[in-house]
């Protein structure tokens, strides 16, 4: 499984509303319904009061598809989704009433995050540690929910993104045949400050803004290379039709990929993520 989180780190606050469609590794079971429900409510009126609670009850080994229904409200704590913990569906009351938020960071310097050859898919990496939300398991689903976070979103994961608002993003594949990559669609980049577009966590990474409107917040470089060093030629950087004050790409850097008609379709088409995993959702 590729993990995938929602991290803080820095000032710069943004709000996530998504229905969150992870890419999975492991082949769809045929379509199944819901086996049980187990519901959240901060307030006690329900199974459990936090998201991660509702979580750990889940079996470890489960292969039933099990709904943890949160209630409206704000719910302030980490989650993890843990490895063994999979066919879960986390929905909530609905994006705008219903989300999860935390403030945690690396508290490591940059050099110990960077030691780390495979930081952004190492459980025990410092940025991993302090991800608001961590998904690590097979066959998740969040609907209707949103994540509140700081700073950035990062993983290894492969992922489309419909409408909200979007921070930087941090992402790298595992090896150059490895599936991965973030795809935002009619987003906004807007908050305070200034920030990068995306950062490379190592020589794969693979983020595409599509039709994202823009805000005088991004940088007019546009990407760091970081932890890809001097050897940018894998890293898939781009943006497509985006709109704004923040997507001129006069200044961007010279190694930002220009995707043909062909790429681009590859990207936002649903079948970026979906090998028939979709349809097969409870």
């Amino acid at each position: 499984m590729q993990p995938f989180c929602f991290s803080c780190s820095s000032p710069l606050l943004v709000v996530l509303f998504l229905l969150l469609l992870l890419r999975l590794s492991t082949p769809s079971l045929a379509w199944a319904a819901v086996s049980r429900t187990i519901t959240v409510d901060r307030q006690g009126r329900g199974d459990f009061p936090t998201v991660q609670s509702a979580v750990d009850s889940v079996p470890d080994g489960n292969r039933d598809w099990i709904k943890i229904h949160v209630h409206a409200g704000s719910y302030w704590e980490k989650v993890t989704i843990p490895r063994r913990k999979g066919y879960i569906l986390l929905e909530g009351h609905g994006s705008s009433t219903t989300d999860i938020s935390f403030d945690a960071n690396a508290r490591a310097g940059i050099d110990q995050i960077m030691r780390r050859p495979n930081v952004g898919v190492d459980e025990h990496s410092p940025t991993m540690r302090s991800a608001t939300f961590t998904v690590l398991a097979d066959n998740f689903v969040a609907r209707d929910i949103s994540f509140k976070v700081l700073d950035f979103v990062f993983g290894s994961g492969q992922s489309i993104y419909i409408r909200g608002l979007c921070a930087h993003v941090q992402h790298a594949r595992l090896d150059a045949g490895s599936p991965g990559g973030l795809v935002f669609k009619g987003r906004a980049v807007t908050g305070t400050g200034r920030i990068y577009l995306g950062r490379a966590w190592n020589g794969y990474a693979t983020v595409v803004f599509y039709g994202t409107r823009m805000d005088d917040v991004v940088v007019p470089q546009g990407w760091q290379a970081w932890n890809a060093g001097n050897d940018v030629s894998q890293v898939t950087f781009a943006e497509v039709g985006c709109t704004g004050p923040g997507s001129d790409m006069s200044r961007r850097e010279g190694w930002e990929k220009r995707l043909s008609d062909e790429e681009v379709k590859r990207f936002v088409d649903m079948k970026f993520i979906d090998d028939g995993w979709l349809s097969t959702q409870p």
